[in-house]
C-alpha cells in the first residue's frame, strides 16, 4: 500500500490525529505526529469529497471527518468518536500534565525524564492496527506518549527533559492516570580527613559505633537536603584505630533529596565544626565517579525452555553476574533484561572455572574443585 491506501485503511476505525500520524511517524522532520495526522485527515477528505462515494470511500468511518466541511457531501456527518486505538488518552495529556505540577510542589529539580506504563489493552489495539497496515513507517504509543508529556511538562514547568541525566522521573500509568516520582540521588564529591582515633569511615549496621565520618560528613546536608537516607563512597578505607591525615577523596550520595540547591561551603563549614573530621573541595558530583566498567570474555546461552535460559558467561574479576542478568534496577549496562526486553533474574549460579594468569598459576595448588 501506498501512503493513501494505508491512511484510508486505517481510518476505516475512529481514529485520532495522534495515532494516523503515528503510524508514518518516521516520515518528514520537523513535523509531530498531530500535524501528519492532521494533514492525511484532510487530504483523504478533499479526495472523497464528491456527489458520490465510491465502494472503497464507502469502507472508512466518515466520523473521522466531523468538523470538516465538505462541498458536496451534504449528508449530517455522525458525531465524532473516540479513538479506537488510544481511547482518547492524547485529550487528557493536559490533565496528566496538571496532576505532574501538583506532585513535583515543594521538590527542587532541574531536569526530568517521563515514563509510562501502557496497558496490554492500549499495546493490542496498535498491534491490531500494524496487522493490517504494517510498520513500514510507524512509532510505538508509548514513545509519543513520553514525548508528548515530556514537551508539555517542559513547557509548564520550565524544567529539561534529560533521558541522560534526570534529577526525577515521573512515571505515569495510562489506564489508571497516577503519577509516582522517584527522586534520583545527590552526590558530593570532596575530600576528608579523620583527625581522632575509633570511628568507622561508614555507619555500623549493628550500632556497636554511635558514629562515623559518613554520619558526621552526611549530618547537614541531611538537613538541607531533607533527605530519606544517605551512603558513602570513599576511596579506599582506613582502620577504626586509625586516623587519615591525608586527604581521601569521596562521594556522599543522598538518596531522594527534596532539595538540592545547597550552599556546599556552608556545609564545608558546617561538618569542619565537628573537629572530627574535615572535609575540603566539595562540588557537586554524578554517577560517573561510582561507574566501574567491566568486561564480558565470553557469553552462550542454552535454551532449557521458554523461561529459562542457561548462560555460560566468562567475565573479567569483579563483574556481577546476577547484576549482569537483571540490571540492577538499571545500574548495570547493558544487561540481559534490556537486551531481552523482558525481566530476568538468576535462579542459580555456580562458579565452574577461576582463570589465573599464567605467571601465577604455577603458584595455586587447589586441594579441591567446587562447583
Amino acid at each position: 500500500m501506498n501512503i493513501l491506501e494505508k491512511a484510508c485503511k486505517i481510518l476505516e476505525q475512529p481514529v485520532c490525529d495522534h495515532c494516523l500520524g503515528r503510524q508514518f511517524g518516521q516520515l518528514l522532520s520537523g513535523t509531530d505526529n498531530e500535524e501528519r495526522g492532521q494533514t492525511l485527515r484532510k487530504l483523504i477528505a478533499m479526495s472523497i469529497d464528491r456527489e458520490k462515494l465510491s465502494e472503497e470511500d464507502k469502507r472508512i468511518d466518515i466520523s473521522n471527518f466531523c468538523g470538516i466541511d465538505f462541498h458536496y457531501i451534504k449528508d449530517k456527518l455522525p458525531e465524532k468518536k473516540t479513538c479506537s486505538v488510544c481511547n482518547g488518552i492524547f485529550e487528557r495529556i493536559d490533565k496528566i500534565v496538571t496532576n505532574i505540577e501538583k506532585i513535583s510542589k515543594g521538590l527542587e529539580f532541574r531536569t526530568f525524564l517521563i515514563g509510562t506504563k501502557v496497558s496490554s489493552q492500549l499495546l493490542s489495539n496498535e498491534e491490531n492496527l500494524w496487522e493490517s497496515v504494517g510498520i513500514d513507517w510507524a512509532e510505538q504509543i508509548k514513545a509519543e506518549l513520553n514525548r508528548e508529556i515530556g514537551r508539555r511538562v517542559e513547557s509548564r514547568l520550565k524544567k529539561k527533559f534529560d533521558p541522560k541525566n534526570p534529577e526525577v522521573v515521573f512515571l505515569v500509568d495510562i489506564s489508571t492516570e497516577k503519577i509516582s516520582v522517584s527522586i534520583n540521588p545527590l552526590f558530593t564529591y570532596g575530600e576528608y580527613q579523620k583527625l581522632v582515633r575509633g570511628i568507622p569511615q561508614t555507619k555500623w549496621p549493628s550500632g556497636k559505633y554511635k558514629i562515623s565520618v559518613e554520619q558526621i560528613i552526611a549530618k547537614p546536608f541531611m538537613k538541607s537536603t531533607k533527605g530519606a537516607t544517605h551512603a558513602f563512597h570513599g576511596l579506599g578505607r582506613e582502620d577504626i584505630d586509625a586516623k587519615c591525615l591525608a586527604w581521601r577523596p569521596f562521594v556522599l550520595e543522598i538518596k531522594e533529596p527534596k532539595l538540592r540547591n545547597i550552599d556546599l561551603k556552608k556545609m564545608e563549614k558546617l561538618v569542619n565544626k565537628d573537629r572530627r573530621v574535615n572535609v575540603r573541595g566539595l562540588r557537586t558530583s554524578s554517577m560517573n565517579d561510582l561507574k566501574r566498567k567491566r568486561a564480558v570474555k565470553e557469553i552462550r546461552a542454552k535454551i532449557i525452555n521458554s523461561k529459562t535460559l542457561e548462560l555460560f558467561v566468562t567475565t573479567e574479576a569483579g563483574l556481577y553476574i546476577k547484576e549482569l542478568i537483571s540490571g540492577d534496577k538499571g545500574r548495570t549496562q547493558p544487561n540481559l533484561s534490556e537486551l531481552l526486553q523482558n525481566e530476568c533474574v538468576c535462579k542459580e549460579l555456580d562458579v565452574v572455572k577461576i582463570h589465573l594468569p599464567r605467571n601465577d598459576a604455577s603458584k595455586a595448588h587447589p586441594t579441591s574443585t567446587k562447583k
